[in-house]
């Protein structure tokens, strides 16, 4: 119930102010497509460097996005019902995650393979890096609910924002760009899987308590 509510809201957002979902993607096409022009037309040079160019444009495309996670609902009130309210605020707050990732993550991964392409990444190493971005992007969009929960209550937190999250994104970048090398380079790539599938889990199994208890201090403190 609370996925469908949250699926609900954030439908009407969207068809209410589109270009906070639109702009976050385009920043990220146009990051992914000006780096082959700024470094070299060289095929391998392109391929070692396609899936951190990728990886990093996602970062901060996300960034961008953040902001309106909560936002929404706390200029209008909704966060503070949502406290006194005896539903499970990690449930409510698991269901909006999940909502964010999908509308404004999701799509840069479905155009990941066609990026790929552009980077001369081979067929083997962009499934990898499909699967890195699937096991990744949720981490980093709960980091990022942790961060954006307990800084909601302060105006122009994007930059302080960036300043915390982009060393708690370093990990999950570094094992989503070398499981792309690795399997370019024919090796086995389960060892950067298997940590970023356990990072996955516990970002899930902890993500959403620990976001609900940044949010109680962000409205509190805020």
């Amino acid at each position: 119930m609370c996925l469908v509510l949250a699926l609900k809201r954030e439908c009407t957002f969207i068809a209410r102010k589109p270009m906070h979902y639109v702009i976050p993607f385009l920043f990220f096409m146009l990051v992914c497509l000006l780096f082959p022009l700024a470094i070299s037309a060289d095929s391998q040079v392109l391929t070692m460097v396609g899936a951190g160019v990728v990886w990093v444009a996602v970062l901060l495309a996300h960034l961008l996005a953040l902001p309106h996670l909560f936002s929404e609902d706390y200029e209008d009130g909704s966060l503070d019902q949502l406290l006194i309210r005896p539903t499970s605020l990690s449930n409510v707050l698991s269901a909006k995650i999940f909502v964010h990732w999908l509308f404004f993550i999701f799509p840069m991964i479905l155009i990941a393979p066609a990026l790929a392409l552009i980077y001369h990444i081979p067929l083997f190493a962009t499934k990898i890096l499909i699967l890195g971005l699937l096991l990744g992007t949720p981490i980093i969009a709960i980091q990022g609910a942790i961060v954006g929960a307990l800084c909601v209550g302060l105006r122009r937190d994007g930059l302080l924002l960036a300043i915390i999250l982009l060393p708690m994104y370093i990990p999950t970048m570094i094992f989503g760009t070398t499981g792309v090398v690795v399997a370019a380079q024919g090796m086995s790539v389960l060892f950067q899987l298997d940590i970023l599938g356990a990072l996955l889990m516990m970002a899930i199994a902890f993500g959403p308590s620990v976001t609900a208890f940044a949010l109680r201090i962000g409205i509190t403190y805020g």
